[in-house]
């Protein structure tokens, strides 16, 4: 059963040996090659992918093709050992050490099993070996010397229909009922303990985002079933290779998709972080960071479903060349957006809720993406503006004012006298003194000007408010106070009227003496004693502290 061919060398062996890399200890002769393959075939398994590659190592499997290699390989691993059982080879039949590049270790009628060795040093089973275990695994089994799956089924299943044999097409056939029910009892029940995890824990996630994280984990299974069940059914090689392309497509795409979906998950515990902080940076830093990571996954998810799939993804880099002068011109405004989105995160112009005008955009900040900024104006419309602007237009954050300043003219009639305009006067002024959301240090109330119908006093105030409702409410409150001071002294508003007087010679009556100092003290007092009551009966609610504001701009 044993013979040896011997092969000439072209080379000196001592030559050779100092020029070739050190063969793996075990591939180093056809004995321990031999006793590689026999101590890793009984145990490989897809649970140990290890032991699987351990024996395909011992077999030259170039050309076969690449998309059925390993699960081809291991078919051949399989009845290649079964092969050899029958043939009684053992290590101990095959040389320790050997000169010749080609060694028979059985011969068999429809075929020789040899060894060759590698331009490593390594010794292989050889691609003749590989390509003629088929016909003589038949032939064996056609003896009886080996037991074949289908050998003992029914005569019915083992009739041949559209190129497949009939058990094979039961076998695919109970293969998809066992992975769709799998799929669906799995989602079912992960989905549900994700929900309630998530909810015991105060996340804010609903089912369909938990769903749409599990689903790819289900269908992700189904497809690793497949490809651990299709080598051993003993498919044609045509539709072999279409069920494991399809199989390995699906298995890296849910793998993508499972990490894409997940992102959003864990950006749901940062988003949590960042509502304990009172600064905005963070939730403007949270979502653009889950938009990154996206864009990250997916390309590093096509470099992945590239590599399942056998294709030679640095070549296709390579051939980027080519093009690469019109990609780089065509991604100008993307990395220019990029640079906008890093500038808004370094140097902070404004944050999400910011009331802004960028370039004559004006609203609130709703959203920072990676490519673009949306704003939300306040005719309820949402304007998407490129990051690329951010780099040279000016932001005007209305957002970020310690104060919000309020001018007004209020217009009373010529008919009042100097007293009530200085009771007026200062009790609006102790309005703003009393009210909690005024800026105490800074503020004017004069008489400003004489106008065709009235006289104007200037009322120029500061707000410290939070946000623009707030400064609505309060500066609600203040002139709803004005009106009140204004009946209870008695000082009517002015409207634009004209009033013509005739004259008709009387005689000039004398003008009376202007107010001393004591008498403008007491009509001010009079003006602040009724500001106060005034304030006291409208403000007695709870009204919140105004918020505090630093000393200078950010």
């Amino acid at each position: 059963m044993q013979a040896q061919l011997p092969v000439p060398d072209l080379a000196p062996a001592s030559e050779t040996a100092s020029e070739a890399p050190a063969p793996p200890e075990s591939l180093s002769s056809p004995r321990r090659t031999l006793q590689t393959f026999l101590e890793a075939v009984p145990q490989a398994s897809p649970l140990r992918p290890d032991l699987e590659t351990q024996a395909r190592s011992t077999l030259d499997l170039e050309a076969l093709n690449p998309v059925t290699r390993n699960e081809r390989g291991a078919d051949v691993a399989r009845r290649l050992h079964s092969v050899l059982q029958v043939l009684e080879v053992a290590p101990a039949d095959l040389p320790e050490t050997s000169e010749e590049a080609s060694l028979v270790i059985a011969r068999a009628p429809s075929g020789e099993i040899t060894m060759t060795r590698q331009p490593d040093g390594s010794w292989l089973f050889s691609r003749h070996t590989v390509a003629a275990i088929p016909a003589i695994y038949t032939e064996l089994v056609a003896q009886g010397r080996i037991s074949s799956p289908g050998q003992d089924m029914p005569t019915m299943l083992q009739s041949s229909f559209l190129g497949l044999i009939a058990w094979q097409w039961l076998a695919l056939l109970l293969l998809a009922l066992c992975t769709a029910l799998l799929t669906r009892v799995l989602v079912a029940v992960v989905q549900r303990l994700g929900t309630r995890w998530l909810r015991r824990h105060d996340f804010k996630a609903d089912e369909h985002l938990v769903h749409e994280v599990v689903r790819p984990v289900g269908l992700l299974v189904a497809c690793l079933l497949w490809l651990a069940v299709l080598p051993m059914l003993q498919l044609p090689e045509t539709i072999l290779v279409v069920l494991l392309f399809a199989a390995r497509f699906l298995a890296a795409s849910a793998w993508v998709l499972t990490a894409y979906h997940s992102i959003d998950l864990v950006s749901l515990y940062f988003a949590r972080l960042a509502d304990r902080t009172d600064s905005k940076f963070d939730e403007m830093l949270v979502p653009l960071v889950r938009r990154t990571l996206k864009v990250v996954v997916v390309i590093l998810g096509l470099i992945f479903i590239a590599q399942n799939l056998n294709i030679n993804v640095w070549s296709l880099f390579a051939g980027f060349s080519i093009v690469g002068a019109a990609v780089a011109l065509a991604g100008q405004d993307t990395v220019r957006n990029l640079f906008g989105s890093v500038t808004v995160l370094l140097d902070r112009p404004f944050r999400v809720g910011d009331w802004v005008n960028i370039g004559g955009v004006d609203g609130t900040v709703e959203d920072l993406g990676f490519r673009s900024t949306r704003i939300r104006t306040f005719y309820n419309s949402l304007i998407t503006l490129p990051n690329a602007q951010l780099l040279t237009a000016s932001v005007d954050n209305y957002g970020q004012r310690q104060y919000r300043r309020y001018t007004t003219t209020l217009r009373v009639l010529y008919s009042t006298p100097a007293e009530k305009l200085e009771a007026f006067c200062e009790g609006i002024r102790e309005l703003v003194r009393q009210h909690p959301y005024t800026r105490k240090d800074y503020y004017h109330v004069y008489v400003n000007d004489l106008g065709a119908s009235s006289i104007d006093i200037l009322l120029y105030v500061f707000f410290a408010c939070p946000d623009w409702s707030t400064e609505l409410r309060e500066r609600h409150r203040l002139i709803l106070d004005i009106l009140r001071l204004a009946a209870e002294l008695g000082v009517e508003f002015a409207f634009p009227t004209s009033t013509v007087h005739l004259h008709r010679g009387q005689k000039a009556q004398a003008h009376p003496d202007g107010l001393s100092l004591q008498e403008m003290s007491e009509h001010e007092d009079l003006g602040r004693l009724a500001a106060r009551r005034i304030a006291r009966s409208t403000l007695s609610d709870h009204i919140p502290p105004p918020v505090a504001f630093p000393s200078a701009p950010r």
